[in-house]
């Protein structure tokens, strides 16, 4: 009966066979075995004595843990340890310990428990047990930690480079000093680097002469700071021609705090820096469109308003003359249009200065009172034709002087009260004032504007302060207009600070309001004591 590969005991830490590998069917002497054992037991990390060929002499304990199970006892070979895949290299390196070549730490995969791989460095060197027995012993060291994380690290490594080759945008990378160290195809092309060869040398050198040296400047800085690096600027191409890029520097430190590399990104914003000049350029156009009009539309009203005042004198005087009763209605009645289309010339002249940001406000102290009784008073003549109710509510605590502009707050109320008795067949119109609320220095005033009359539809709400927007657009229309009023009550009133609102009930009538805040006058007196006053 041949003997068998191995013998242990429960002991024992360490299975040495008891056949000689160097000598067919002989066995191994105690002594050798003696050697083979203590070397084994002494090792507290998986190790494997084979022969040179290969087959397996003995093991200790550490391997069959590491392995999740025990070798094949006899017959068994290294082969059998190790994955296939690996085969060709342990041929290889069992055949330089033939050659008297000692190996080092080679990267190896073994099946362990499952079915997983274990990874191992394996160290293969030569023991002489005297004249021609030499076997090979072989340490494994557990690398399966070391050996995925390294595999996941190149994984993600290849994912960074693949998503960087697809990227939109350009991706470069560079050392602390800014040396490149990786580009991908797009910053490549965007900075005009057409060659195959990966670029080296500073990333900088790619931006155009004049843009340089502000880049280099705010680069250097945000490396002294520690901060961000962003920047607009060219890249030259081919040809002279230049390509505008936002470009991005992160900054990475390293275990000693130090800066390690740097990861930048670049996008093209050629076409956008185009659109950007296209449409400042259209601005300025229409700039310069909106000054010549407000010019043309000054000019224009100059040249107007100054034969219309003299019609105007001419009718005030062929009033004052004898006339025969339809001689007055008549001139009466070229008066009233006259009054309308220099009220129109002024409309658009202010629309034009607001649009042109012209026009301006002139605070002086005033008497809301005042400006209160004055609207009254211009609405009056064309109400008492109307057959239109004229109210006025002023709340008694309003200041009797505040600060502003009086004249463009009795433009926009004459404009609100005038449309109220021009849309209110019949009924009244009321125009409120009273106080919101008052401290040292200022005070808030809420204007209001209520009429009975026709409503505005909602559908028509949102854009009644629209220029040259009507509610009725009609050629046919029975209102007149040219549907700047509420326009310019909107512009004047936000102008001022306040927003003009409005409430409508179709057929009921409307209510139009607004905010405004006034500083106070020194030594401000009430213009009444309680209630409010009410004028009819």
């Amino acid at each position: 009966m041949q003997d068998k590969p191995i013998a242990i005991t429960t002991e024992s830490t360490a299975r040495v066979g008891t056949k000689a590998p160097w000598a067919s069917g002989s066995s191994m002497e105690d002594a050798d075995r003696a050697v083979l054992r203590g070397l084994l037991e002494g090792e507290s990390e998986p190790m494997v004595v084979l022969a040179l060929n290969g087959n397996l002499v003995g093991w200790n304990r550490a391997v069959e843990v590491l392995l999740g199970r025990v070798p094949q006892a006899e017959g068994g070979t290294i082969f059998d340890l190790v994955t296939p895949a690996s085969h060709a290299s342990w041929h290889g390196w069992l055949l330089r310990l033939v050659n008297g070549e000692n190996v080092p730490a080679v990267r190896t995969c073994i099946p362990g428990v499952n079915g997983e791989e274990v990874w191992v460095d394996a160290s293969l060197f030569a023991v002489s047990l005297g004249e021609d027995r030499v076997l090979a012993r072989v340490r494994f060291r557990d690398r399966t930690r070391e050996t995925r994380a390294e595999a996941a690290q190149r994984a993600s490594e290849e994912r960074f480079r693949m998503l960087c080759a697809m990227a939109p945008v350009g991706v470069f990378q560079t050392d602390p000093e800014g040396r490149l160290t990786y580009t991908n195809q797009r910053w490549r092309q965007l900075a005009g680097l057409y060659s195959a060869a990966e670029p080296r040398g500073l990333w900088w050198q790619a931006v155009h002469p004049e843009d340089r040296p502000r880049v280099v400047d705010l680069w250097q800085s945000s490396l002294r700071h520690g901060n961000e690096f962003f920047a607009e600027f060219r890249f030259l191409v081919e040809r002279g021609q230049a390509r505008w890029g936002r470009t991005r520097i992160a900054q990475q430190a390293g275990s000693d705090g130090r800066v390690a590399y740097c990861i930048g990104t670049s996008e093209d914003v050629t076409d956008l820096k185009r659109v950007q000049s296209d449409l400042a350029a259209a601005r300025d156009a229409a700039m310069e469109s909106a000054r010549l009009k407000t010019q043309f539309l000054s000019n224009i009203s100059h040249e107007i308003r100054t034969p219309m005042n003299g019609v105007l004198g001419m009718l005030e005087l062929l009033t004052a003359t004898d006339l025969t009763e339809s001689q007055q209605r008549y001139a009466g009645i070229a008066r009233e249009s006259a009054d309308i289309l220099l009220g129109v010339m002024e409309d658009i002249l202010d629309f034009s200065r607001l649009e042109a940001g012209r026009l301006r406000l002139t605070p002086l102290p005033f008497s809301p009172g005042e400006v209160l009784a004055e609207v009254m008073r211009q609405a009056a003549m064309l109400a008492d034709a109307r057959g239109v109710s004229m109210q006025l509510e002023v709340d008694p605590r309003i200041p009797a002087q505040v600060i502003g502009d009086g004249t463009r707050l009795q433009q926009v109320l004459s404009k609100l009260v005038g449309n109220a008795v021009k849309f209110t067949p019949e009924g009244s119109v009321r125009l409120r004032c009273h106080q919101l609320s008052v401290d040292g220095q200022r005070c808030l005033l809420r204007f209001e504007v209520v009429d009975t009359g026709i409503g505005i539809p909602p559908a028509a709400v949102e854009r009644i302060f629209h220029p040259f927007v009507q509610v009725d657009g009609e050629p046919t229309r029975r209102h007149g207009g040219t549907g700047l009023g509420l326009a310019l009550v909107k512009q004047l009133v936000e102008l001022m600070g306040g927003e003009v609102r409005v409430e409508s009930v179709l057929g009921s009538g409307s209510t139009f309001w607004f905010h405004l805040t006034f500083p106070l006058v020194d030594r401000n007196v009430p213009s009444g004591d309680t209630g409010f006053r009410r004028r009819e």
